[in-house]
C-alpha cells in the first residue's frame, strides 16, 4: 500500500519492524542514464564530468565535496564510458533538505540551472523492505522558471532507525520558461536524519533543454 510519508507518525511504526535489518542500497546503473545519439560528440565524458565536479566544488566548498567523494565515485561509474553527445548536457547537483510530514524542501545548486529551491512530494510504500519511494520534485531557479522530475527509489534504515539512506532514478518531465519540454534522466543518492529532519542529496545525469 502506498502512503504519503509522515516523518513523525508513520515512520516510527516502521522502525520497530526494521531495526535489525542491515543497509543495502540499490545503485543507479549505467542502463538508467541515457543520452541522445547525435553523431557529433562534444568533449569527452571525463572532461565534461570534471567540469561539473569543479563547478559544484566552487559552490559548496572542499569540505562538503570531500564528504561526497564516495557518492561522486558512484555517480561517475554509473555514467559508464559513453561519450557525451550534442543536445544533452551532463547534470550534477547537490542539495540540503528539510522535511515535514508530507513534503521535502530542498536548497541546492545544479549545473545548467544554478541555485535553486525545490519542493518534493514523497510517497512511501512501506509494505516491502527496502521500502520504495515515489517523488515528484519541482525545482525553481533564480529567475522563477521551474523544472520537474518524477523519481522512484529504495530506502533503508540504520540499526537504531534514526537515519534513512536512499537511492534511485528519475526522469525530467518538463517545466516552464527555458525548461519547457526538457527531457533526460537522473540518478540520485542521499540520506535523511529522522531525528533532526534534515538531510542531503546528490543528483547526476543528463538533461536536454532542446535549445
Amino acid at each position: 500500500m502506498r502512503t504519503r510519508i509522515h516523518s513523525r507518525i508513520a515512520l516510527p511504526a516502521l522502525f520497530a519492524l526494521l531495526l535489525a535489518t542491515s543497509l543495502g542500497l540499490v545503485a543507479c546503473s549505467d542502463d538508467t542514464l541515457t543520452s541522445p545519439t547525435d553523431p557529433a560528440p562534444q568533449a569527452s565524458l571525463d572532461e565534461q564530468w570534471q567540469t561539473q565536479v569543479d563547478a559544484l566544488r566552487a559552490e559548496i566548498g572542499d569540505e562538503a565535496m570531500a564528504e561526497l567523494t564516495p557518492q561522486l565515485e558512484q555517480a561517475r561509474a554509473s555514467l559508464g564510458d559513453t561519450a557525451a553527445k550534442h543536445g544533452a548536457r551532463l547534470y550534477l547537483s547537490y542539495a540540503t533538505t528539510t522535511f515535514d510530514q508530507a513534503y521535502i524542501y530542498l536548497t541546492g545548486w545544479g549545473t545548467v540551472i544554478g541555485p535553486y529551491t525545490a519542493v518534493a512530494t514523497n510517497v512511501v510504500d512501506n509494505s516491502v523492505y527496502p521500502f520504495i519511494q515515489y517523488t515528484t520534485t519541482t525545482h525553481t531557479d533564480q529567475d522563477g522558471d521551474e523544472i520537474t522530475f518524477d523519481s522512484v527509489g529504495t530506502g533503508t534504515l540504520n540499526e537504531d532507525g534514526t537515519v534513512t539512506e536512499f537511492s534511485g532514478s528519475a526522469e525530467w518531465t518538463g517545466g516552464t520558461g527555458r525548461y519547457a519540454g526538457a527531457t533526460g534522466t537522473l540518478c540520485y543518492t542521499g540520506n535523511a536524519n529522522l531525528v533532526e529532519f534534515t538531510g542531503q542529496i546528490l543528483y547526476w545525469g543528463w538533461i536536454d533543454l532542446n535549445d
